[in-house]
């Protein structure tokens, strides 16, 4: 495969695949944040208040 109008060098590819890292860190760590959420409320209602109502069926 040729690149007439640029050439993708090993640098740039590196960066990318940087990039694409550390997005995935990120993603990872929103995930986290979200699993560390839902643990607090998916507690703290049970500890803190009555039953709420349900809403699924």
């Amino acid at each position: 495969m040729t690149y007439s109008t640029c050439e993708i060098s090993d640098y740039d590819v590196g960066n990318w695949e940087l990039g694409i890292g550390n997005w995935a860190s990120g993603i990872r760590n929103w995930a986290s944040g979200i699993g560390n959420w839902e643990l607090v409320a998916v507690s703290f209602p049970l500890s803190h208040s009555p039953p709420l109502p349900s809403t699924s069926q």
